[in-house]
């Protein structure tokens, strides 16, 4: 799946666009699956384990859920069904980019 949630969440964790950059095509919420993974604070994104949406993350809850914003708004959703990911520095399970990006 690709689309408006991968745009939101490389702008809203990263600060710009770039749709295609070091492998990583940011509309496509799978690709973010090849981040590398990361405990849930400001600036991570919840990937969707089913590989269909990506958010950012405002929050961990402490409760087993994390608070992302998205189209829907800003909701609650449990770590069971997300994976967390850090767009910053890419780097990408099993190697590292040449670049590191800004927040």
């Amino acid at each position: 799946m690709g689309g408006p949630c991968g745009c939101w969440t490389e702008y809203s964790t990263r600060g710009f666009l770039d749709h295609v950059r070091e492998g990583v095509n940011w509309w496509l919420a799978g690709d973010w699956l090849g981040l590398r993974r990361s405990i849930p604070v400001l600036g991570t994104a919840a990937v969707w384990k089913d590989r269909s949406h990506v958010a950012p993350v405002l929050r961990d809850n402490k409760d087993g859920t994390v608070t992302v914003r998205d189209y829907w708004g800003v909701r609650k959703v449990s770590l069971k069904t997300v994976v967390i990911v850090d767009p910053h520095p890419l780097i990408r399970v099993g190697w590292v980019a040449k670049e590191s990006w800004p927040l």
